[in-house]
């Protein structure tokens, strides 16, 4: 240590050995800022976020990047260099899949045509001729239509006008529900929203309030119950209109 610590006495000798610390010192410090960059960039890779991905290494453009298509090139060459051909690899280009187009409407939905003419009065041109229709100019847009009807079923009385007896009434499928208030279609609306929508009876309530209908979540539980008890009955009659709805949402 007391070698370590002795100096020269001479002036320039102090001078050099000065120069020299500083020049390692100098050389130090560079070192340990690449060192924290490579610290930053290491710790940024490992431990940040997925999406600061590191920047994929240059490749050759003809191989379009893949692994395999080197060793494909490779297997290539080795017949061509036998038989004195030119041998090459082609990459199919990749095409995108043309998505619809805005304005196509499904197929399977239903077309309500509304027609604008002009009025009699309207169809006289500046010239004093008559205005005659040679083509038209078609646009179309979706519409949505859910609504709430009342169903009132009149069932005809008929009674022999000779004896005022022999009364019969008109037949009717009956109700889905015993003294239930929702009819066939109405139910197989609640059943597709509660069990293939999983909305529950509170937001149905809800939906419902908001069309103006007063159907309580109990009356809906209810309703669900009483299909539940005879669900044969009841599918035979809720299930072409269950099966409309869902159809529709394709």
């Amino acid at each position: 240590m007391e070698r370590a610590l002795e100096l020269p006495h001479d002036v320039d000798a102090l001078q050099a050995l000065v120069l020299v610390h500083r020049q390692t010192i100098a050389s130090q410090r560079e070192t340990i800022v690449q060192l924290e960059q490579h610290n930053r960039l290491l710790a940024k890779l490992v431990f940040g976020r997925s999406s600061e991905k590191r920047a994929q290494l240059p490749v050759d453009p003809a191989l379009q990047g893949n692994l395999f298509l080197a060793e494909i090139a490779a297997e290539a060459e080795r017949p061509a260099e036998q038989h004195r051909v030119v041998a090459t690899v082609e990459v199919p280009a990749h095409t995108r899949k043309t998505s619809k187009r805005r304005g196509e409407s499904p197929a399977h939905l239903p077309v309500v045509r509304t027609v604008c003419e002009l009025k009699d009065e309207d169809r006289r041109c500046a010239c004093g001729g008559e205005l005659v229709a040679f083509g038209e100019e078609t646009s179309r847009e979706l519409e949505r239509v859910e609504t709430t009807v009342v169903h009132e079923i009149a069932r005809k009385k008929y009674a022999c006008a000779s004896c005022q007896e022999g009364l019969v009434t008109a037949p009717w499928r009956g109700k889905v529900i015993d003294k239930g208030l929702l009819g066939p279609g109405f139910l197989a609306h609640v059943i597709t929203e509660r069990f293939g929508h999983h909305l529950p009876y509170y937001r149905l309530e809800g939906k419902y309030r908001a069309e103006g209908l007063d159907l309580s979540r109990s009356v809906l539980c209810e309703s669900m119950a009483g299909w539940s008890r005879s669900p044969r009955n009841c599918a035979r009659r809720c299930w072409p209109r269950t099966w409309s709805t869902r159809t529709t949402r394709r």
